[in-house]
């Protein structure tokens, strides 16, 4: 017999919960502020245009959904550490820190529609 989706759902908030809760304030700024480093972050750009493109080898697909692993594990405990009661205060400090765009951004039409971590998050249907 298979879990009804609220279940798993509350058994993933439980687990979540009980990871994020014995973060330190540091530890949770840390993971709700973290963005991957410049090369990594064009590593995954690269990865997510192959995918788009459907031009991966196996050994690059297999690299794409590890890291697709990660970037959704990070996610849900940063969405776990933004939902919490202190979660607010993180999420003001770190809109007050975040940079801030000074010109408008075109998109071209001929460009894959999405690069990096936002392609990988369209693909695991966040």
């Amino acid at each position: 017999m298979s879990q009804e989706p609220a279940s798993s759902s509350r058994t993933l908030d439980r687990l979540l919960e009980s990871v994020v809760s014995r973060f330190t304030p540091e530890m949770a700024r840390m993971i709700a502020e973290h963005q991957p480093p410049a090369d990594v972050q064009a590593r995954l750009d690269e990865l997510a245009v192959k995918n788009f493109q459907d031009e991966m080898t196996p050994e690059e697909k297999d690299e794409y959904e590890g890291i697709v692993q990660i970037v959704h594990a990070l996610a849900m405990l940063r969405a776990k550490i933004l939902t919490r009661p202190q979660g607010a205060v993180l999420l003001k400090e770190a809109t007050r820190h975040a940079p801030r765009i000074e010109k408008a951004v075109t998109l071209n039409p001929e460009a894959p529609r999405l690069d990096g971590l936002e392609a990988m998050l369209d693909d695991m249907d966040i």
